[in-house]
């Protein structure tokens, strides 16, 4: 069977129809170099409901824990059986942008340097307003150095500087060797802010692309977008 070039793994808990959103965001890209892991932690029987929806798929693989397992053992049991060049975690709480995967694929093939991990810009969906928002539209790459992301990242404390693997994707043998190292990929508390350390740690550079290439959902993002009405200036129409 053929390596495929990404593996898109989506980690979900009790969380529906946030969860097929996520699914459906994939399974309807214009690249098919992917499979897509659904990784069900311990949940109801809502969830495997929704992944039986897309039974017929041959993208989709559907895998289930013994038992309920915090967040960094669940992200590591999960993206521990990705086959893919690319590992790519989803979460049930965000879905990608239609052509995403073909913008993301033709950035990492079409670059020069070696793309140890690469990152994008995420916007929000308001689905009581039916809104998205937060987009940005840059075209090109950057290589940014990990020590400058880190000085900016101390300075700020603004966690977008952050390489985080929901925010975008890394090497899956990159990420191998620092599991040789160090035992796991990803570390208490928080997995996202550990592993996106860890990739600062032992890679020079890290690809950015300058857009908006997913959206999160749910609850949290209708607060998120009353804030932001209340803050917008209407002068920078």
């Amino acid at each position: 069977m053929k390596q495929p070039f990404f593996s898109i793994v989506i980690p979900t808990k009790d969380r529906p129809e946030l969860l097929r959103n996520a699914i459906l965001s994939v399974l309807l890209q214009d690249s098919d170099d992917y499979e897509l892991i659904v990784s069900d932690n311990f949940s109801d029987e809502r969830t495997k409901k929704v992944v039986d929806e897309f039974q017929d798929n041959h993208y989709l693989t559907y895998i289930r824990t013994d038992k309920e397992l915090n967040m960094p053992d669940h992200w590591e049991f999960a993206t521990k059986i990705a086959k893919g060049k690319y590992v790519l975690v989803l979460t049930n709480r965000s879905f990608l942008r239609q052509g995403a995967l073909q913008d993301i694929y033709d950035s990492i093939s079409g670059s020069k340097q070696d793309v140890k991990v690469c990152f994008w810009n995420h916007g929000h969906y308001d689905e009581k307003n039916k809104i998205l928002f937060g987009e940005k539209e840059q075209v090109g790459t950057k290589f940014l150095k990990s020590t400058y992301l880190i000085r900016k990242f101390i300075q700020t404390l603004d966690a977008d500087l952050l390489p985080k693997p929901c925010y975008g994707c890394y090497n899956r043998e990159f990420a191998q060797n620092i599991r040789q190292k160090i035992g796991r990929l990803y570390l208490s508390v928080n997995p996202d802010y550990t592993s996106a350390l860890l990739f600062l740690a032992y890679s020079d550079s890290i690809m950015y692309l300058p857009r908006t290439l997913f959206f999160l959902q749910g609850d949290r993002v209708g607060n998120t977008f009353e804030h932001y009405m209340r803050s917008f200036d209407a002068s920078d129409i």
